[in-house]
């Protein structure tokens, strides 16, 4: 996230990583990258440095349950199947994965009731991976991954194919007759989601076949990372390494592989298809593969209608959903207050 969470400081999470694992903290900033996690960068007084990431907990431990079998799924694919890319945590003192920080209290509106789940990584001296670079080492990665299953399955969570978010997303379609005033961009997202509606609700319907479809498919389910995108993916002296594995779920093999077709080709998906098949003998259905690109996008859309929907301030991350919210599904309506700058 581009704006650090109002309910932990710097002093709390340097405070979690004293009392987890040890390490004192002799400078700690924020990092203003990803969008989802919140990050910070620390160096301790001898010079050794960390990349922290806390995660905000609902009040059902669901989200804590997950990245809990994530990270102990990461932490099994470096550890015991061998993957030198795998950039998993560092466990703390107690063994566990991530520990819990309870947020500063500022009223039932604005702290999140679960707390924050942190996790501390290793630092990396590395380069960013190029958006246009080739698909190879990517696959490379993907298929010694997905081959590491049986090392890894007994931690990860099974993807249900479902859109996060999508009650909020119905509920919305049919709420679109009323004002929208909870924020700055809610009334530009009403008339946004009021325009898209019909070819929306298709949507939704088109993929709710394509899943059904998945889930009588005939391929054995792999581990996968879930996001193996360019942003994810870094130039280290030891060669590749793949970051965020937090997405980590047991799913089809097509749950990664759609990230390195890049837009919509059949031309395209069949060409990774092959790869991938001559590296691994394992089919993938194209249609598995628009699965999850539509997935991604309906999921955006959900979430971040969601989001705009509900009481919310004109910062930099409620731009970017709004900005993003207008790419899925279509130009900037003239005329409506809550333009991004």
């Amino acid at each position: 996230m581009y704006v650090p969470p109002a309910d932990l400081s710097d002093a709390l999470v340097a405070d979690a990583l004293l009392r987890g694992w040890g390490i004192r903290c002799g400078r700690i900033a924020y990092a203003a990258v990803g969008y989802g996690s919140h990050h910070w960068t620390v160096t301790t007084p001898g010079g050794a440095r960390y990349f922290v990431t806390a995660d905000a907990l609902g009040a059902d431990g669901e989200r804590l349950a997950v990245l809990r079998a994530a990270m102990t799924t990461a932490i099994s694919l470096r550890d015991r199947a061998g993957l030198e890319f795998v950039v998993a945590p560092i466990p703390a003192r107690d063994g566990q994965p991530l520990t819990v920080v309870a947020g500063q209290d500022r009223g039932a509106d604005r702290a999140p009731s679960g707390g924050y789940a942190v996790t501390v990584f290793p630092h990396l001296d590395a380069a960013e991976w190029p958006a246009d670079g080739p698909p190879g080492p990517a696959l490379t990665m993907l298929a010694r991954l997905h081959a590491a299953t049986p090392v890894a399955e007994q931690h990860a969570r099974r993807d249900d194919l479902a859109i996060q978010a999508r009650p909020d997303l119905a509920a919305a379609l049919e709420s679109l007759d009323g004002g929208w005033d909870a924020g700055p961009f809610s009334a530009g997202c009403r008339e946004l989601l009021a325009a898209t509606a019909t070819e929306l609700r298709h949507r939704l319907a088109a993929y709710d076949r394509l899943a059904t479809a998945c889930r009588r498919g005939a391929q054995p389910w792999v581990i996968t990372h879930g996001e193996p995108k360019p942003d994810n993916m870094l130039r280290t002296a030891g060669g590749p390494a793949l970051i965020d594995w937090d997405t980590v779920l047991l799913a089809p093999a097509a749950r990664d592989l759609w990230w390195l077709t890049g837009s919509p080709s059949g031309a395209v998906d069949r060409m990774v298809v092959q790869d991938y098949r001559r590296r691994t003998g394992r089919e993938v259905p194209l249609d598995d593969l628009e699965l999850y690109r539509q997935r991604w996008e309906l999921t955006d859309i959900a979430l971040f209608v969601r989001l705009l929907r509900h009481p919310h301030r004109r910062d930099a991350d409620t731009e970017i959903a709004w900005a993003a919210l207008q790419g899925y599904l279509g130009a900037p309506l003239p005329g409506v207050d809550g333009r991004p700058i």
